[in-house]
C-alpha cells in the first residue's frame, strides 16, 4: 500500500480520524484548537481519508463480515486478516507516540517507539527489533529505553538487549506468551478473539480502488473490556483500519486519550503490515554468541 498516498501523515504522526472531538488526539491541540506549548506542525496531518462514498462499493468490493452498514460478522473478518498473514512471510511495525501535557499546556513527558517484526510463512520464525525514539523522556527529562531484539524459532527464543555495559542476552520462555506464537499474534495485531472484540462495532466510512483490490476505512472505538485493560484513567479511542477486499488490514490506527496524575495524555499507535509474501526471515548475526552466553 502506497502510504504516502493514502494516510500522508507529516512527520509520520497520527491520520485524522474526521470524528468530532479528536483533534487533540491527533495534533497535541486542545479541542479549541489553542496550539500546545512543545508541539510542531509535524503533529498535525495533512491527509484524511476518503469521505463516506456517494456510490457504495459492491459486496464483491467489501471485506469478508462487512457490508454497506459496516461490520456484521466481526469473527469473520478477523479470521480473514490473521489467515491472510499466517500463510505468508510478513514485515508489521508498530510505531507509538505519546505525549503528556500538564494544566500549563507544557510536554511532562513524551515517549517514541517502533517495534518492527519480520515473520516467515506460518510463524516458524520472527526477528522483531524495538527503538525507543531519541525523545523519549520521563518527568525528570531523562532519556530512557534500550534497543531490544528478539528471535524466535520453533527450538527457542532469545532476547538481546543494548545497555551501557554492552550487550545482555536472555532466553525466553516458549511457553508464555511472549514467546514463539505469542510473538507472532502480536505481530499479526494480537489474536483473532482480540480483533474480533474491537472490530464488533466497526462502520464502513469510504472505499476506493487500489491496484488489483479495493480499500476499504473502517472506523470503530474501544470495547469496554480492552478500555479496563487501561489503569491510568483512558477517557477515549479512536481506531481507523484500511483492510483490503480479501479481509487483510493494511494499517491500523489508535488514538488514545487519558487522564492522570501527570497530566492529560494523547498517545497514538499504528500498525501496518507490509511485505507480504516477500520478506525474508534470517537469524540475526548475533544468534550464535546469544546461544553461548545463554547456555
Amino acid at each position: 500500500m502506497n502510504r504516502r498516498r493514502y494516510l500522508r501523515v507529516a512527520g509520520g504522526t497520527a491520520l485524522s480520524l474526521g470524528l468530532a472531538g479528536c483533534s487533540a488526539l491527533q495534533s497535541g491541540t486542545e479541542p479549541g484548537n489553542s496550539v500546545v506549548e512543545g508541539s510542531s506542525s509535524t503533529d498535525a496531518p495533512t491527509e484524511t481519508p476518503p469521505a463516506e462514498t456517494s456510490t457504495p462499493a459492491s459486496t464483491a468490493d467489501l471485506p469478508p463480515g462487512v457490508s454497506e452498514d459496516g461490520v456484521e460478522d466481526a469473527w469473520e473478518l478477523a479470521v480473514a486478516h490473521h489467515d491472510a498473514l499466517e500463510a505468508a512471510s510478513f514485515t508489521s511495525e508498530q510505531t507509538n507516540l505519546r505525549r503528556v501535557y500538564d494544566d500549563e499546556n507544557r510536554v511532562v513527558e513524551r515517549g517514541e517507539s517502533v517495534w518492527t517484526g519480520r515473520v516467515s510463512a506460518g510463524g516458524e520464525r520472527l526477528h522483531a527489533v524495538y527503538r525507543p525514539g531519541p525523545e523519549t523522556t520521563f518527568w525528570s527529562q531523562r532519556p530512557t529505553g534500550n534497543r531490544i531484539e528478539w528471535w524466535a524459532d520453533d527450538e527457542t527464543a532469545l532476547q538481546r538487549e543494548e545497555t551501557e555495559n554492552g550487550p545482555e542476552y536472555r532466553r525466553i520462555d516458549m511457553s508464555a506468551e511472549t514467546g514463539g506464537q505469542g510473538f507472532v499474534q502480536v505481530a499479526a495485531h494480537s489474536g483473532k478473539s482480540r480483533i474480533e472484540s474491537e472490530l464488533a462495532s466497526a462502520g464502513l466510512r469510504g472505499t476506493e480502488p487500489y491496484d488489483d483490490t479495493t480499500l476499504s476505512w473502517l472506523t470503530w472505538t474501544a470495547p469496554p473490556e480492552i478500555r479496563t485493560q487501561f489503569d491510568r484513567g483512558l477517557t477515549q479511542t479512536r481506531s481507523v483500519g484500511v483492510v483490503r477486499a480479501g479481509g487483510r488490514f493494511e494499517e491500523i490506527r489508535t488514538s488514545y486519550q487519558a487522564s492522570h496524575d501527570a497530566g492529560r495524555q494523547f498517545t497514538t499507535t499504528t500498525h501496518e503490515f507490509r511485505g507480504v509474501g516477500e520478506t525474508t526471515v534470517e537469524r540475526p548475526d548475533w544468534y550464535e554468541e546469544a546461544i553461548e552466553a545463554t547456555k
